[in-house]
């Protein structure tokens, strides 16, 4: 049916539940943990939003065990039902309810660890590590494609009904990246800090797909000729292009997530970071953990700056501008793209065997003001700065406020965000206790709290060695 165009996650074997989720186009926004990277005790993860985190940390050696990050959200329907989980057991369609002008779709699973954080000194500090990533969105659906996702294949009362000028671009990509940062403090005058960290990222590309069309024109028509009537998809002009990084793609095994062979490439991260340091709060703040005693924090940071090229000898990249074809609604299936390109009467000897995958850049700025000892409140804003149209993944715009109660072995944060390109509401909550971190920053979709637009969660474990 036209919604396998949909079924992103189902393409990397993920767990049967997010598979359900992407299902019904629920999806994610940039994960970037809300509720932990901006604390001071944030460790390794603080530097995924911006590597100057790292300088003058508390801990002399910070070690990140394992975290995984799943989460989905997007904008172009809302979940009525009790909550997301609700549909496992009985997926109703009918709870759907479609959003007008929704342009953004994305889902994240993230493996962290093993990172390693270590204060050389009080200026200079380094840090290393692996994480696992697959990404899949859909940006820039025309609003005619998906709202057939939500008739479950029953087109009764849409033959003969035409589509001009539809859109879509998905991508769907996974891969391994193996990280070093390095972040020193560049200015030291009076209460004026300021710090700069870059990360340098090895890519190590496991599987990829991408399919898009522009311009294109069908409608739904049905074919009485059998016993049993048929609907089909009667494409009068089909303009886009398909990629992918093997035909099994869908199969990754251990030799594929290791060696780079299927595709690799670099990636970038660079920040800086000012602190407005309070000196009188030094002996209240510093002395147990020896936090640093600022009255503010304002962080300016790029990341995500690269892309993956996929080469390997299975790498197929097709380009198209067919008319007058035939499809049935099982031939629209990712997970068999020759089938697919087969069914666009497209050459299957008539490929590119490359094509550039681009990470989701985005622009991070961050404010953290100190309240009072141990209260602080901070402003994250992340501005994506990849085009709806590119080919790779892109992140969705975020605000969040986050006020939260911190001390060296607990901590508990409230973040309050406008998503998925501002236009969600969302409110999470953490809590690290001793060397556990678990939260949300979507707790709206875990307890079915309003109209639902998607759900996370993140769990993980850490070893913290204090100065």
């Amino acid at each position: 049916m036209c919604f396998n165009l949909f079924q992103p996650l189902s393409l990397m074997k993920f767990t049967t539940t997010i598979c359900l989720l992407l299902w019904i186009n629920v999806s994610s926004h940039a994960q970037y943990m809300l509720g932990v990277t901006n604390s001071n005790f944030a460790g390794t993860h603080a530097m995924y939003l911006n590597p100057a985190r790292i300088a003058q940390s508390p801990h002399k050696l910070y070690v990140n065990v394992l975290q995984i990050d799943a989460q989905l959200s997007n904008n172009y329907y809302r979940w009525n039902g009790e909550n997301l989980f609700s549909a496992i057991d009985d997926l109703d369609l009918t709870q759907l309810e479609e959003r007008p002008n929704g342009n953004y779709f994305v889902t994240n699973l993230e493996i962290r660890g093993p990172a390693a954080m270590y204060q050389i000194n009080d200026n200079n500090s380094i840090a290393i590590g692996i994480r696992g990533r697959v990404i899949a969105n859909a940006n820039d659906v025309s609003r005619s494609i998906y709202s057939l996702i939500k008739e479950d294949g029953e087109f009764d009362d849409l033959i003969g009904q035409n589509y001009e000028d539809t859109d879509f671009n998905f991508n769907g990509n996974g891969f391994l990246e193996y990280s070093a940062t390095y972040a020193r403090t560049i200015l030291r005058e009076g209460p004026h800090f300021l710090k700069g960290g870059i990360t340098v990222k090895y890519l190590s590309g496991f599987g990829s797909v991408h399919a898009s069309s522009e311009d294109s024109d069908f409608s739904i028509q049905q074919d009485i000729s059998f016993a049993d009537t048929t609907d089909f998809f009667q494409v009068a002009t089909l303009n886009g292009n398909i990629s992918y990084s093997s035909d099994d793609y869908t199969d990754v095994n251990a030799s594929d997530i290791f060696s780079g062979q299927l595709g690799n490439g670099l990636g970038l991260d660079i920040g800086f970071s000012y602190t407005y340091n309070d000196e009188t709060a030094e002996e209240v703040l510093g002395e147990a953990a020896r936090v640093e005693p600022y009255l503010f924090r304002i962080g300016l940071a790029i990341t995500d700056i690269g892309s993956i090229r996929y080469n390997g000898d299975r790498t197929r990249a097709y380009q198209f501008a067919n008319q007058d074809i035939r499809l049935e609604p099982e031939e629209i299936d990712l997970e068999n793209p020759e089938n697919l390109v087969t069914a666009f009467n497209v050459d299957l000897d008539d490929f590119e065997d490359n094509y550039t995958v681009a990470l989701p850049t985005t622009l991070n700025f961050t404010f953290d003001y100190r309240i009072q000892p141990h209260i602080y409140a901070s402003l994250t804003w992340i501005q994506n700065l990849r085009s709806q149209d590119v080919l790779g993944a892109v992140y969705g715009s975020l605000i969040s406020v986050t006020p939260r109660y911190e001390r060296k072995m607990i901590e508990v944060a409230l973040p309050i965000s406008l998503a998925d390109n501002y236009r969600n509401f969302r409110l999470g909550t953490t809590l690290r206790l001793g060397y556990w971190i678990i939260g949300t920053d979507h707790l709206n979709g875990l307890i079915g709290l309003g109209s639902v637009t998607g759900t996370n969660l993140y769990t993980g474990l850490h070893l913290p060695i204090f100065k």
